[in-house]
């Protein structure tokens, strides 16, 4: 078992912070092919320097213009006043927990089952208040995961193995968040901050990879990637999101299979090369990172901007 604690001071929030961690395993039978492992930690994030100046940042005006554009006169215009929330900015901070089992069945293979949480609270968020015109900043954002994992590896022969796990996770959280809004995009458009799935929740996930070792020092090593795919948010000619953010329209699912394929040469008594080629996607198959989510476009629902097969070299020195 070990105990301990991190203190830390945040000077923005003039906060005093006192995180604790524990670990734990257990050997429940004689024998060492069982192990129990679980641990909890506090983890406490340092604000931003763009969190303390928020006031004196350029504020945003929303203009609103009629069917003829830009050229016409607007309809509306609303200039949002940044501003701090009148408590003051803390430091976010998230607690987290696991819980694992590892089991040894033979020499050749183990399997690993694993439970995996996070809450997340005091987390920055802004979010256009029309009634008042300000773009609050706040710690009013919360989060939370869960992911459950199970995982088996096999050995095989001349040292090679072979893995596959599985994921079921879940996560939600606010999602404006202060730092992927303001620190990530030059002009980015902030909607309502509302409570939901996060833009990288995969509530499913399948990974099988191996090492494989064949005559003459060839080496492939393949990885197929099978999940669920990401959720996005629908919006009309106005920018404005369409029913509830990230609930009910989603990527499709992704499928990736790689290979990476190596030999060694050599190139004189003592030293050799590692050379290869890895081919990324093999199969081509669709796995599309862009989606027409505006309800006013011709391609409204469609997906675009796929990974493409591609092929690349491996060179390595072996001394």
């Amino acid at each position: 078992m070990n105990l301990g604690a991190r203190y830390a001071f945040e000077q923005i929030a003039g906060e005093h912070t006192l995180a604790p961690r524990l670990e734990a395993s257990l050997r429940p039978f004689d024998s060492n092919d069982t192990v129990i492992r679980g641990g909890f930690g506090r983890f406490y994030d340092r604000l931003p320097l763009i969190a303390s100046d928020f006031e004196s940042r350029q504020s945003r005006c929303a203009t609103t213009f009629g069917l003829e554009g830009t050229g016409a006169e607007p309809i509306s215009s609303v200039e949002f006043e940044n501003r701090i929330d009148a408590g003051g900015l803390r430091t976010p901070l998230s607690d987290l927990w696991h819980l694992e089992l590892h089991r040894a069945i033979d020499d050749g293979m183990q399997v690993r089952v694993g439970y995996r949480a996070r809450r997340g609270a005091r987390e920055l968020v802004v979010d256009p208040i029309a009634d008042t015109e300000e773009m609050l900043l706040s710690n009013d954002g919360t989060s939370r995961s869960h992911e459950l994992e199970l995982t088996v590896q096999r050995r095989l022969r001349e040292g090679g193995e072979l893995n596959m796990s599985y994921v079921w996770a879940r996560t939600y959280g606010n999602l404006n968040d202060f730092v992927t809004i303001f620190g990530d995009q030059r002009d980015p458009i902030v909607h309502r901050d509302v409570f939901s799935r996060q833009p990288f929740d995969a509530p499913h996930r399948v990974v099988i990879w191996g090492v494989m070792h064949l005559p003459k020092q060839i080496t492939i090593a393949p990885t197929l990637e099978y999940r669920t795919g990401f959720p996005y948010t629908v919006v009309d000619e106005a920018q404005q999101a369409v029913g509830v953010r990230n609930e009910g329209t989603c990527f499709p699912n992704l499928f990736a299979l790689d290979l990476l394929a190596t030999k060694v040469v050599k190139l004189t008594d003592r030293v050799s090369a590692r050379v290869g080629v890895q081919i990324y996607n093999l199969g081509s198959h669709f796995n599309p990172r862009d989606v027409y989510n505006n309800t006013g476009s011709a391609r409204f629902g469609s997906f675009a901007n796929s990974v493409t097969q591609r092929i690349g070299m491996r060179f390595a020195l072996v001394f």
